[in-house]
Protein backbone atom coordinates (compact mmCIF):
# COMPACT_ATOMS: atom_id res chain seq x y z
CA UNK A 1 0.00 0.00 0.00
CA UNK A 2 1.65 3.10 -0.89
CA UNK A 3 2.10 5.79 1.39
CA UNK A 4 -1.15 8.24 1.17
CA UNK A 5 0.71 11.20 1.81
CA UNK A 6 3.10 11.11 -1.07
CA UNK A 7 0.99 10.72 -4.18
CA UNK A 8 0.44 13.02 -6.49
CA UNK A 9 -3.45 14.02 -5.18
CA UNK A 10 -1.63 14.47 -1.51
CA UNK A 11 1.11 16.52 -2.88
CA UNK A 12 -0.91 18.74 -4.80
CA UNK A 13 -3.56 19.44 -2.39
CA UNK A 14 -1.26 20.21 0.13
CA UNK A 15 0.53 22.99 -2.50
CA UNK A 16 -3.15 24.65 -3.08
CA UNK A 17 -3.56 25.00 0.84
CA UNK A 18 0.09 26.33 1.09
CA UNK A 19 -0.49 28.97 -1.49
CA UNK A 20 -4.16 29.94 -0.51
CA UNK A 21 -2.42 31.08 2.80
CA UNK A 22 -2.34 34.96 3.25
CA UNK A 23 0.51 36.97 4.76
CA UNK A 24 -0.47 38.61 7.97
CA UNK A 25 -0.67 42.07 5.89
CA UNK A 26 -2.76 40.66 3.64
CA UNK A 27 -5.15 39.06 6.33
CA UNK A 28 -5.35 42.51 8.38
CA UNK A 29 -6.49 44.17 5.31
CA UNK A 30 -9.61 41.77 4.56
CA UNK A 31 -10.01 41.69 8.48
CA UNK A 32 -12.16 43.93 11.16
CA UNK A 33 -11.60 47.64 10.80
CA UNK A 34 -13.32 48.44 14.15
CA UNK A 35 -10.50 47.41 16.10
CA UNK A 36 -8.59 50.56 18.10
CA UNK A 37 -4.73 51.38 16.84
CA UNK A 38 -3.25 49.58 20.28
CA UNK A 39 -5.17 46.34 19.72
CA UNK A 40 -4.50 45.89 15.40
CA UNK A 41 -0.92 45.85 16.77
CA UNK A 42 -1.39 43.22 19.26
CA UNK A 43 -3.07 41.18 17.16
CA UNK A 44 -0.68 41.53 14.10
CA UNK A 45 1.94 40.79 16.52
CA UNK A 46 0.00 37.43 17.37
CA UNK A 47 -0.48 36.33 14.02
CA UNK A 48 3.24 36.86 13.16
CA UNK A 49 3.85 34.45 15.84
CA UNK A 50 1.13 31.28 15.29
CA UNK A 51 1.46 29.11 12.66
CA UNK A 52 -0.32 30.64 8.97
CA UNK A 53 -2.67 27.64 9.45
CA UNK A 54 -4.42 29.05 12.42
CA UNK A 55 -4.36 32.76 11.26
CA UNK A 56 -7.83 32.37 9.56
CA UNK A 57 -9.69 31.02 12.59
CA UNK A 58 -8.21 33.26 14.70
CA UNK A 59 -9.02 36.40 13.35
CA UNK A 60 -12.48 34.89 13.03
CA UNK A 61 -12.59 34.80 16.88
CA UNK A 62 -11.65 38.53 16.84
CA UNK A 63 -13.94 39.49 14.95
CA UNK A 64 -16.59 38.35 17.26
CA UNK A 65 -18.62 37.03 14.75
CA UNK A 66 -17.89 32.91 15.53
CA UNK A 67 -18.57 31.60 19.04
CA UNK A 68 -16.53 28.17 18.21
CA UNK A 69 -13.91 30.20 16.56
CA UNK A 70 -13.59 31.73 19.68
CA UNK A 71 -12.93 28.27 21.73
CA UNK A 72 -10.62 26.54 18.73
CA UNK A 73 -8.50 29.90 19.00
CA UNK A 74 -8.33 29.88 22.81
CA UNK A 75 -7.64 26.14 23.20
CA UNK A 76 -5.25 25.94 20.74
CA UNK A 77 -3.17 29.10 21.78
CA UNK A 78 -3.57 27.35 25.20
CA UNK A 79 -1.51 24.33 23.70
CA UNK A 80 1.13 26.24 21.68
CA UNK A 81 -0.64 25.82 18.81
CA UNK A 82 -0.67 21.83 18.92
CA UNK A 83 -4.02 20.75 17.79
CA UNK A 84 -3.23 17.06 19.29
CA UNK A 85 -2.59 18.81 22.93
CA UNK A 86 -6.13 20.35 22.58
CA UNK A 87 -7.38 16.87 21.95
CA UNK A 88 -5.52 14.95 24.89
CA UNK A 89 -5.98 18.19 27.14
CA UNK A 90 -5.98 17.41 30.95
CA UNK A 91 -7.00 20.86 31.90
CA UNK A 92 -10.90 19.75 33.15
CA UNK A 93 -10.95 22.65 35.63
CA UNK A 94 -10.99 25.03 32.47
CA UNK A 95 -14.24 26.06 31.44
CA UNK A 96 -13.77 25.51 27.56
CA UNK A 97 -12.74 22.00 28.41
CA UNK A 98 -16.06 20.66 27.44
CA UNK A 99 -16.62 22.70 24.52
CA UNK A 100 -12.53 22.12 23.00
CA UNK A 101 -12.67 21.13 19.56
CA UNK A 102 -11.00 18.28 17.90
CA UNK A 103 -12.53 15.58 20.96
CA UNK A 104 -12.63 12.07 19.35
CA UNK A 105 -16.14 10.48 19.16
Amino acid sequence: MPDQMNTPEAKAKAQAVRTSLKSVPELMKSASTWWPMAQRSKIEQKLENMPESYRATYLKAMDGNSLAAAVKAHCLECVSWLRVEVRECTATDCPMFPYRPYQED
